[in-house]
């Protein structure tokens, strides 16, 4: 049923229009690249190094086009329904209270997981550079993040987009950097034992589709720009997955460590070690901020919560459960991006194709070709992926 035109009107005037903060291209692809690109970039070249640089480069390409598939199925969704809905919301309308409540455990549980692991490896590595506890560092780049999550939108949009520009730069300094100490035989290491090692790590670090509902609320009205900052900030983070994966590992090989700014600073000397663990600081940095407005927003926009409520769940939980004692990384990492991950995806396709039949609003300027044979191969690439991911954590 299709809304009522002044409804549609005050909903863009009031929540989406004009009075709200607007992006530019530039700056909703920094959003999407700064919310995707994290701690996965620091765990692909040890999987990588595992199984080999073909198998773990077609993961690269393969998962990160099949996700920037769902993230434009994503944005159909939102481009179809009139309300501000995160993606728990957007469950709950598409796929009822019991698909609500699947994709609250899957989110939540995921999310936090992600902000958890962002805090242990800042910890650790700001500790690296001044020395000290790591817990302390950890605490301090938790209240410095706060800070800027709960400014808002503005706060978090100016950070990453310098954030992330930062990172670009930082990669081809590393490019330049790496190449006197690479070694060609790395990259003829394969171990097909090894073949769906890759998987969870590769699909953690392209897990952002939360950031779309939130660009697509500061793109309202330009479908195309929508569109296209999805299209290019995929293929920008499958380009730097891809390069890092290769400098690593040409420098690194066998040694690669499963923080690969580890390895590359041992091997590459001291100079190595402060750029390459900036860029890790930064990397994780735009993520956090990202991932932690995402949250916020769903408590928020989905829950109805107060903006220093949504705030202090967002932030408070991940920083308790550090607290508490959870401190593995790879093994966390790869259980959310094997597991919660690809069921999440799951659950998003379904959405998307009720959200095709039963939408508010019928979007004038998005549309997305070929996507019954787009579902049927991430349908099962995700079962295939899962089932291994389950089985290795079973073994």
């Amino acid at each position: 049923m299709r809304i009522p035109f002044w409804q549609e009107a005050k909903e863009f005037l009031f929540n989406r229009g004009r009075w709200r903060e607007r992006l530019s291209l530039y700056e909703a692809i920094a959003l999407i690249v700064g919310a995707t690109i994290g701690a996965g970039i620091l765990g692909i070249p040890y999987a990588t190094s595992q199984a080999g640089i073909i198998i773990g480069v077609s993961y690269i390409v393969g998962l990160g086009l099949l996700m920037a598939s769902v993230n434009l199925m994503v944005g159909e969704v939102s481009s179809r329904t009139l309300r501000n809905l995160q993606i728990v919301g957007l469950a709950r309308k598409y796929a009822g209270k019991n698909g609500g409540r699947a994709m609250s455990i899957l989110f939540y549980t995921q999310i936090f997981s992600i902000l958890i692991l962002y805090l242990i490896a800042e910890g650790e590595i700001l500790a690296s550079f001044f020395g000290g506890p790591s817990w302390i560092w950890t605490l301090a780049f938790w209240v410095v993040g706060s800070m800027v999550v709960y400014f808002g939108i503005k706060a978090v949009k100016k950070a990453e987009v310098v954030l992330t520009g930062i990172i670009i730069l930082i990669i081809l300094v590393l490019g330049f950097m790496c190449l006197p100490h690479i070694q060609g035989e790395y990259y003829q290491i394969h171990q097909m034992s090894y073949f769906f090692l890759p998987y969870g790590v590769v699909l953690f670090s392209f897990s952002g589709i939360g950031t779309i509902p939130a660009a697509y609320r500061l793109l309202y009205g330009r479908g195309g720009l929508f569109k296209k900052a999805i299209i290019i900030s995929s293929l920008v983070s499958i380009t730097i997955y891809t390069v890092f994966t290769f400098l690593v590992l040409g420098v690194t090989g066998p040694n690669t460590t499963e923080v690969a700014t580890i390895g590359l600073g041992k091997a590459a000397g001291q100079g190595m070690f402060y750029f390459a663990n900036i860029f890790a600081i930064l990397a994780m940095a735009t993520s956090f901020l990202m991932l932690s407005m995402e949250a916020k927003d769903s408590l928020k926009w989905d829950f109805s919560f107060s903006h220093f409520w949504g705030s202090a769940i967002a932030l408070g939980v991940p920083l308790a459960v550090f607290l508490a004692g959870l401190r593995q990384f790879i093994e966390l990492m790869s259980i959310v991006g094997g597991i919660l991950v690809s069921f999440q995806m799951f659950l998003m396709i379904f959405i998307y194709w009720k959200a095709k039949t039963q939408g508010d609003i019928e979007p004038k300027k998005y549309r997305l070709q070929f996507t019954v044979a787009i579902t049927g191969l991430a349908l099962i690439a995700f079962f295939v992926g899962a089932a291994s991911s389950v089985y290795g954590v079973l073994k």
